[in-house]
Order: structure tokens, then C-alpha cells, then sequence
């Protein structure tokens, strides 16, 4: 699905400066970002991949970028081909094998062109060119690349999908978002949005996981695309697939995300219809199953408590989080 910000949203008029910029000096893209792309058989993360950008466009769109590329983080030589250490287990926008077959697998040669450009908080550094052989197996071919682009900038991110930081710059340039299917709400469903998408409009981003986006927009504090990602979650939202997303780990970190599916599940008389799951859910929690749910099983039963006590026309709200505000993603320049 195409989700297009209208100029109410996102039109900063320091980003159309920034494009108008790179018209006139024909420079555009100059920084790399380096993401992993793929689960692999083991868990971990793997297969990092190339996303092009230019550092004024980016700079220009959030503060977050203009300190990331301002070269104030730590420096780090290494592109690992894979990693155990990602931030966000269940990021749906790291595929598996399978599904990475079937619908969305990458291609690093083509993963990002805006005009030649694509790239959450990374440690920075200006790119090198000595062919330094410090790097980790299948990265000097990446670095070699950006250095013959004549690349200023490269920024490893370990902890936020190839697919999610593409989408998250063709919105910055475009103010235009395209979404996934949720997961919940049935693996073949995504799978033929996918397969449609990429075979339809190859040329633009994959559709991303809104979650994904949400939190990728959460950590570099991009307000919009926020906002955006947000109001997909709740459209998704479906009795089918409602009492996985309560129990997630996603929603027991978002509480904004929890009080609109807390509301989803008391509201137009939903309850009766997700009981079941929601008993299955509640028992996986109770026996230990679900540590991070039992802050989620809580609030739903204080929530159940005030309907009870106040009666229908209440509306339940979500209370207490997980989450840390403001904490940016991970990055190291290379």
C-alpha cells in the first residue's frame, strides 16, 4: 500500500532546498549505508547491503541526521557478513530465506538509485580508500564500491533492516511511504503484496513493515513518518491477527501502539470474537512463556476492570511502557 504524506505533514522546506542544491552541483549521493538485508539459517542477522544518500537531503530532514553525518560517533572499520547482535529480534522487515525467495530477496547492485542515493544513528567516518584489509570477509567490495563512487560519507547500521532504511529515505525525499501487510493478519497475504509490489513497481522501495517503520522512526525522531506508521498499524488492525499483535514484543515497547489495540479489541463488540485467542495468549503468559507480555496482561485486565466499573461508553487506555524515548539506532562509520 502507498502512503503519501500530504505537505501538511512533511514538505520542510529545508529538504526541497537541499534537492534544488544537488541540481545545480551535480552532486547527490555521497553517503553509504551499510544494512543487513536477510535472516540466515542459523537466527542471526547477514548478506549487509548498500542504501545511497545524499548528506544534505538527509541532514536537512532531522536533526538526528545532521549529527549522525556531522561525523560526531565513534568510528568502526568493520562490515560484518552477518551478526547474532540485532537490535530488534522480531523485525519483520529481515526476512527469512524463504520469504526472501519468494517475494523480496535483494540484490545489493540494486537496492537503492535515487538519482544514485539511499541510508538510524551510526557511527560516522569518511570513506576510505587504502584497501585496508582490517574489514570483515565480503566487506572490502562494499567499501571499494562507495570509494570508486567517490563516496564521502559510510555508516555501518547493525540494527535496522535494509528494506526499512530505503523506504525511510525515498520518504524523506518524497514525503510517499509504501506498506506491508502486518504478519498477523496472514503470511501468504504479505508474501502476494510483496511479490506484487516489487513485480509491479520494481524501481521503487520494497513495502515495508509499518512496525519496523515505527520504530525506525521513533529512533531517529522523524515525527511524520511516525505518524504515518502509526495510523497503518491501527488500519491493519483485525480481529484474526489482533491478540498475536497485543502479546508482541512490539506492543509491550510502543504503549501509544497497545492503547489503540487495547481500544481495537473493547470497542464495536470485538471481545467475543477474539476470546479464544486471547485465552490462549493469556495462558502462554501466566505459565512463563511470554515475559515480556505481562506488562501487556496487565494492562488488559485493568482495562477490562474500568470497563466494567464504568460501563460501556468508556473507552479503555493503555498505561505504563517499556520504552525509552529517544534512544537512536546503532551506528558505526567506516
Amino acid at each position: 500500500m502507498s502512503t503519501p504524506a500530504s505537505p501538511s505533514q512533511f514538505s520542510p522546506a529545508s529538504v526541497q532546498e537541499a534537492l534544488a542544491a544537488t541540481i545545480s552541483t551535480g552532486s547527490f549521493a555521497d553517503t553509504a549505508y551499510y544494512l543487513f538485508s536477510r535472516r540466515t539459517a542459523d537466527g542471526a542477522v547477514g548478506r549487509p547491503t548498500v542504501v545511497y544518500a545524499s548528506s544534505r537531503v538527509m541532514r536537512a530532514a532531522a536533526e538526528h541526521f545532521d549529527i549522525q553525518l556531522g561525523g560526531r560517533f565513534s568510528t568502526d572499520d568493520r562490515i560484518p557478513d552477518s551478526t547474532a547482535d540485532y537490535g530488534y529480534e522480531h523485525d519483520s522487515d529481515i526476512d527469512d530465506a524463504e520469504e526472501c525467495e519468494l517475494a523480496c530477496e535483494l540484490d545489493p547492485a540494486e537496492v537503492v538509485v535515487l538519482g544514485e542515493s539511499s541510508g538510524s544513528k551510526g557511527k560516522s567516518k569518511a570513506s576510505r580508500d587504502d584497501g585496508a584489509s582490517d574489514s570483515a570477509p565480503g566487506s572490502a567490495d562494499l567499501r571499494d564500491d562507495a570509494s570508486r563512487k567517490g563516496i564521502a560519507h559510510t555508516l555501518y547500521v547493525p540494527d535496522v533492516a535494509a528494506v526499512t532504511w530505503h523506504a525511510l529515505v525515498f520518504f524523506v525525499y518524497t514525503g510517499t511511504i509504501h506498506f506491508a501487510p502486518l504478519r498477523s493478519n496472514g503470511l501468504e497475504a504479505r508474501r502476494a503484496a510483496l511479490e506484487q509490489h516489487r513485480g509491479a513497481r520494481p524501481d521503487l522501495p520494497a513495502l515495508c513493515s509499518p512496525k519496523s517503520m515505527y520504530r525506525l522512526a521513533d529512533m531517529v525522531g522523524l515525527a511524520p513518518l511516525k505518524e504515518l506508521a502509526e495510523k497503518e498499524i491501527q488500519r491493519q488492525l483485525a480481529h484474526e491477527g489482533i491478540a498475536a499483535e497485543l502479546f508482541s514484543h512490539f506492543s509491550a515497547t510502543y504503549p501509544d501502539v497497545l492503547n489503540a489495540q487495547i481500544r481495537f479489541v473493547y470497542d464495536g463488540g470485538r471481545m467475543a470474537q477474539v476470546m479464544q485467542a486471547l485465552q490462549r495468549q493469556v495462558a502462554v503468559t501466566v505459565s512463563g512463556g511470554a515475559p515480556h507480555a505481562e506488562s501487556v496482561l496487565n494492562v488488559l485486565l485493568s482495562s477490562l476492570s474500568e470497563l466494567l466499573l464504568k460501563g460501556p461508553a468508556y473507552t479503555p487506555q493503555a498505561r505504563g511502557s517499556s520504552k525509552q524515548p529517544g534512544k537512536g539506532p546503532v551506528v558505526s562509520g567506516l
